[in-house]
């Protein structure tokens, strides 16, 4: 964490045009790998505008990249971030096949009866996408 408190502190203590410019081409020559930034959004009616103003920012900045996930709960982007960040692919019918693979396994050790929480719309609307996801995993 480190790492990360100097940079931010002598950009917000920069004051002024030219050492916030100093600053930023000193972060560009330490850049040695490209950032992928994955974006998820919800259904409301700006998601497309916010996901577009973020698209933008991002891709601003030399060497990121952001990737559009699609319409995701924040669950579902934070497991995709992980497994990214681990090297492991990270679409949102693979997190549909850990889940369904996951709940399996609990489901074959402690559940007893079939139950599923649809706590929101979110869920509902991806809950068909995981129950084909479900019937797939080898039992």
């Amino acid at each position: 964490m480190a790492d990360a408190r100097a940079p931010a502190s002598a950009l917000t203590e920069a004051g002024g045009d030219a050492r916030v410019f100093n600053l930023y081409e000193k972060c560009y020559l330490l850049r040695t790998q490209s950032t992928e930034i994955l974006l998820g959004r919800d259904t409301r009616p700006s998601g497309d505008f916010l996901l577009e103003a973020a698209k933008q920012g991002i891709n601003s900045i030399v060497g990121a990249v952001a990737n559009d996930m699609g319409i995701l709960t924040t669950t579902q982007l934070h497991w995709m971030v992980q497994m990214r960040n681990k090297g492991k692919m990270a679409s949102e019918s693979d997190y549909y096949e850990q889940l369904s693979s996951s709940f399996r396994s609990v489901e074959r050790s402690f559940l007893k009866s079939d139950f599923i929480n649809t706590f929101s719309f979110l869920v509902n609307h991806h809950l068909s996408d995981m129950l084909k996801s479900w019937r797939q995993v080898p039992t």
